[in-house]
């Protein structure tokens, strides 16, 4: 394509008077030094939001959301209806919020301030297991269930 000359001209650009070409000492010899890697460029997080539903009639709803590479999964959960100055726990759970289970890895506890309250946590991916049912959960401050939400499975996502 006559494009491609026209773009390796500009973007290596010819050598100022007196300056020698990059990579070469002499004619035909190869520089001993070592070239530049290139950025490898980072996937898109996969990102996906779950609602959380009113529990145990605590009037606390809000929406909690996942960001998922190979390296991390960045969860955010945020919730309106609470009382300022308090922090809630929240969970990952495996089971569904019907049902209940043991927690699989516990999050950031949510931060309230003026009845919204955010909290983030970044997880390796390795602590949320793939093949079983997930549920995120948070809970208030005598440990009752107060907002939840089922996490799809990977493939349903």
């Amino acid at each position: 394509m006559w494009l491609t000359p026209l773009v390796l001209a500009v973007a290596c650009g010819a050598p100022e008077q007196g300056e020698e070409a990059m990579g070469a000492e002499e004619p035909g010899e190869m520089s001993a030094e070592p070239m530049e890697e290139m950025p490898m460029e980072t996937p898109a997080p996969v990102t996906f939001t779950l609602e959380l539903h009113e529990m145990n009639a605590s009037g606390i709803m809000g929406t909690a959301n996942a960001a998922h590479t190979d390296e991390s999964v960045e969860v955010t959960v945020e919730i309106a209806g609470v009382t300022a100055g308090e922090e809630l726990p929240s969970h990952i759970h495996q089971g569904t919020c019907e049902s209940g289970g043991p927690v699989v890895a516990a999050l950031s506890p949510v931060a309230v301030s003026e009845g919204t309250g955010t909290g983030v946590t970044t997880l390796d991916p390795g602590q949320i297991p793939e093949d079983q049912p997930l549920f995120l959960q948070v809970h208030g401050a005598d440990g009752q269930p107060v907002a939840c939400a089922d996490i799809p499975a990977p493939h349903d996502m």
